[in-house]
């Protein structure tokens, strides 16, 4: 790619969207949707800020769920409906659990940072619920991803509100974690525990 990728922002041939969307094509017709999800993911690189790394995220999103039945753990993706700002936002999240019983499980919740979404970090995601036999929670946190809501100190309330969510969908028992150059700050009032 790095001799075909000319313009970072052009949606044209030479373009970064443009030639890691066709890239991830070549996977989907080859019968590999869970690459072809990780090459659109490439294309969205490194924000949402026009409509061709927008399109390559719907593209991503739309494979990645034609994967997820060759997943070798248990998949699913849910809506939760959090509290924020006096409204409530739909909010996509992913859970992965070898068992797909969650009841029984602590729950780790775990998010990428600004330009790295949920699906890009399927391989943790994956390793982390087969090797602790935990549940994991990947989501997407304020102004990026799916996410619908702001980038802004004010997001922490969509971080509580998953930890509400993922505390009911467990056993009570929940941590977080961040794949980002910042780390991960729980929010004000949080009541993430310790040790799982």
């Amino acid at each position: 790619m790095r001799a075909t990728i000319k313009d970072m922002w052009a949606d044209a041939p030479g373009g970064w969207s443009y030639e890691w969307s066709a890239f991830a094509r070549k996977y989907l017709a080859a019968g590999n949707p869970l690459l072809a999800s990780f090459a659109y993911g490439f294309a969205i690189f490194p924000c949402l800020a026009n409509d061709a790394r927008r399109t390559a995220q719907q593209n991503q999103l739309e494979c990645y769920l034609k994967a997820a039945p060759s997943f070798p753990v248990k998949f699913e993706r849910r809506i939760f409906a959090i509290p924020y700002q006096g409204v409530t936002v739909s909010t996509p999240v992913h859970l992965f659990s070898v068992t797909g019983q969650y009841a029984n499980a602590p729950v780790l919740i775990y998010t990428g940072g600004v330009d790295t979404y949920k699906m890009g970090l399927h391989a943790i995601y994956v390793t982390l619920a087969q090797r602790l036999g935990i549940t994991l929670l990947g989501f997407d946190i304020a102004g990026t991803g799916e996410s619908t809501i702001p980038l802004s100190i004010k997001g922490d309330e969509l971080v509580l509100g998953i930890v509400n969510e993922a505390r009911k969908l467990g056993n009570g028992k929940v941590d977080a974690a961040s794949f980002s150059n910042s780390g991960f700050k729980e929010p004000e009032g949080s009541t993430v525990d310790r040790e799982i």
